[in-house]
């Protein structure tokens, strides 16, 4: 049988080519917020990304890569930013035992901005508003289609990377 790793989308077709629009987009948020964001393994992982600071654990963070402007993000209907719900609350449940926030980082091309979104608290309250829907999707970086729970995070919550300096690394652990 061959190792889960090996057949993962993200490693063939198009998934390389995501994989380094990600690992891009973690080193500019690295340099605005002035910390460190590791990329995790390439494999089944919770979360796409650390965020440490001085060497301590400050945030987790999913990070999408997107052939999407901010004008389009903003005409889609519904409404919001769709990301598998699933992926919020496997991130969200592992900040909160680790005691950190969980963020949503999409870098939208071919305008190369990024914009984020703080989806929970350090106490694991949840701090971006959504609503959920079972719809079909793209299934992988590769195509194909999946019907699942998914989340239209609200467009009211999202920051820009131009607009935002820090993720709230020094703050209470509710107000990040």
């Amino acid at each position: 049988m061959m190792p889960a790793a090996a057949r993962l989308d993200c490693l063939h077709g198009n998934g390389p080519a995501a994989l380094a629009r990600q690992e891009a987009i973690a080193q500019r948020i690295a340099r605005a917020w002035q910390c460190d964001v590791s990329t995790t393994p390439t494999g089944p992982a919770p979360v796409d990304a650390v965020i440490t600071c001085g060497g301590e654990l400050i945030g987790l963070a999913e990070i999408k890569a997107r052939d999407l402007t901010l004008a389009a993000l903003r005409r889609m209907q519904p409404p919001g930013y769709l990301v598998t719900f699933d992926k919020l609350r496997r991130g969200r449940a592992l900040a909160h035992v680790l005691s950190v926030p969980y963020h949503l980082i999409v870098g939208l091309y071919p305008e190369q901005r990024i914009v984020w979104w703080n989806v929970s608290t350090a106490t694991g309250a949840w701090r971006a508003r959504f609503t959920v829907e079972r719809t079909p999707t793209q299934a992988t970086c590769n195509g194909g289609t999946a019907r699942r729970l998914n989340a239209y995070l609200a467009l009211d919550d999202m920051r820009t990377l131009d607009g935002v300096r820090s993720c709230g690394h020094g703050e209470s652990a509710d107000a990040v």
